[in-house]
């Protein structure tokens, strides 16, 4: 019998009605359309030790997300990642993220 493990890499699918949401830390990968969706979702907590790379195509689309935290070792954003998101108002990179800056405090590069 294989044991299926606890630890997931990959976030695939979100309650559309969840309002708050904590990513584990071993997730690498938020998938395409993911939360598409949660248009009750204003709350994204990622932690400063997360191993997220990637948030995929339309991850977010119709979320009222305020504010997004980009950990030490995230990589990509895909096109269209917030797609129809209007509510989100700040992006904190963290400062051990060589990938991600901001200038001017307005604009992120990557």
């Amino acid at each position: 019998m294989t044991k299926i493990s606890d630890n997931y890499d990959v976030l695939i699918f979100a309650n559309r009605c969840v309002k708050t949401v904590t990513i584990p830390s071993s997730i690498k990968r938020i998938a395409s359309s993911a939360f598409s969706g949660c248009t009750n979702l204003k709350n994204i907590e990622i932690n400063p030790d997360s191993e997220l790379q990637f948030i995929e195509k339309m991850a977010f689309d119709l979320c009222p997300i305020e504010k997004l935290f980009i950990p030490s070792g995230f990589l990509d954003f895909k096109e269209m990642w917030c797609f129809r998101v209007f509510s989100l108002k700040q992006i904190v990179v963290s400062p051990e993220n060589h990938n991600f800056k901001f200038t001017e405090d307005q604009l992120l590069l990557g």
